[in-house]
């Protein structure tokens, strides 16, 4: 096996590393952040932004929306999707795996309950 040294750029913190050994530098963007529920880096969703919105209990019930709102409540980061309700939890959305990923892995924590 051979060992290479690759420089990250000043403008990356993090590097992805695909099963094929295709590394690619990421540039830092403060709205990035590691998603447990999708394994993966997500961002935080902008006013105006398609998101993928659910509370922590509900997964099972997450929506696809535009996001109109933020806010703290009683402390706690909250966002309002375009049905005018307020959800605890908003990643900008990606891609159809990860909404399955959201949803799917609150049944199989209900099936292991």
């Amino acid at each position: 096996m051979k060992i290479q040294n690759f420089s990250i750029p000043p403008e990356c913190r993090h590097a992805s590393v695909e099963a094929r050994l295709i590394i690619t530098f990421e540039p830092e963007n403060l709205s990035d952040f590691f998603c447990q529920e999708t394994d993966h880096i997500e961002q935080t969703p902008r006013i105006g932004d398609l998101a993928l919105f659910w509370d922590t209990a509900y997964r099972g019930s997450a929506i696809i929306a535009r996001l109109i709102d933020e806010d703290r409540i009683n402390g706690v980061q909250a966002y309002q999707a375009a049905n005018d309700v307020w959800y605890e939890n908003a990643i900008r959305f990606r891609s159809d795996e990860q909404y399955r990923l959201i949803t799917q892995r609150h049944d199989v924590e209900k099936e292991n309950d």
